[in-house]
């Protein structure tokens, strides 16, 4: 077993820090842009694409997902939202549970790609009441709509579970803008307010349910992995809205709900992208992490450090016929 020398604090933080990265590296290429562009008819050629370059402070993903405290870097998290290693349960199921999860910050880019994989799962064959992918104004940490704010600024994506109105059309993906003025349409599961729909039983898959939401050049486009396949990039068509107008800052955010009947909302990750047009200049990468974020990494370093050394010395005294060996501890 190989186990690294205690170093300074400045290498520590950095060390930390490259490893957060890493956790990320599968997702994100040599060139910073992250394989495949935007979703199928945002661009036509190879040459058209944009710019794809990974986000870290608006995304997260196991394993390693929360710090020492129980929060998750760089994202908020509010009601029964229960973070762990590998995941996010955003809500339990439990009746009349809600929870969310939040940038801290607020992104500022013109065009957008998120990729979310998640579960819902339950032991009926119906389950409640749903999940919801956010780009909005402001937080909205608790509510009633999916667990998060009524009247929102921004686009929500609806996961929605339970058919409100007995037509039948549910499970469905239901995506609805807002202005900041109007209550949600929850009896009649947001069809009077949909700006776009499609029908997908994404509850209990052998796989992960994937969607990638992309906002370019004011079209929102939804695509959707419904689960029966390993292949991550096993997409198909969902929705889309054109000349579609969002906030020009926003927090990105999932939230959950159950209500008399209940579903585990599990999220695995969160993935953000900033596209940039073709012809215009890509985005300066940022220089480095704050003082503070500096401070973060180096605590969660120390501690990983210490459970580092408890478990070598833990093994030693368990197998003291091994120590002195090439290629032992």
């Amino acid at each position: 077993m190989a186990v690294s020398r205690r170093r300074g604090p400045q290498a520590g933080a950095q060390s930390f820090f490259c490893a957060l990265l890493l956790s990320f590296s599968q997702f994100v290429g040599s060139d910073g842009m992250g394989g495949d562009a935007a979703a199928p008819g945002a661009a036509g050629t190879q040459a058209e694409l944009p710019h794809r370059r990974f986000e870290y402070k608006y995304s997260f993903k196991g394993p390693h997902l929360v710090q020492s405290d129980g929060t998750v870097p760089f994202w908020a998290h509010a009601g029964n939202a229960i973070p762990s290693a590998d995941q996010i349960r955003i809500a339990p199921s439990l009746k009349s549970q809600r929870g969310s999860v939040w940038t801290k910050t607020k992104a500022a880019f013109e065009n957008w790609e998120v990729e979310v994989t998640f579960r819902v799962t339950g032991r009926g064959r119906i389950g409640a009441d749903g999940l919801a992918i956010w780009y909005t104004e402001n937080q909205g940490l608790d509510g009633p709509v999916f667990g998060s704010a009524d009247m929102w600024n921004g686009v929500g994506i609806f996961f929605d579970s339970f058919d409100n109105d007995g037509k039948k059309n549910n499970p469905a993906i239901v995506v609805v803008g807002n202005n900041g003025q109007i209550n949600y349409d929850h009896q009649n599961d947001g069809a009077t307010q949909a700006l776009a729909s499609c029908q997908r039983d994404f509850r209990n898959k052998p796989y992960p349910v994937r969607a990638k939401i992309t906002y370019y050049q004011k079209t929102l486009t939804v695509m959707i992995n419904n689960g029966f396949t390993p292949d991550k990039n096993d997409y198909e068509f969902c929705a889309k809205v054109e000349n579609m107008v969002i906030p020009t800052q926003g927090h990105f955010g999932i939230s959950a709900a159950t209500g008399g009947l209940a579903d585990d909302h599990d999220v695995l990750s969160f993935l953000t992208f900033q596209l940039t047009e073709p012809g215009k200049e890509p985005p300066t990468p940022e220089k480095d992490i704050s003082e503070k974020e500096k401070e973060k990494y180096q605590e969660e370093f120390e501690h990983f450090q210490q459970e580092l050394d408890k478990k070598k010395e833990e093994f030693q005294k368990g197998h003291p016929d091994l120590q002195g060996q090439p290629g032992k501890v």
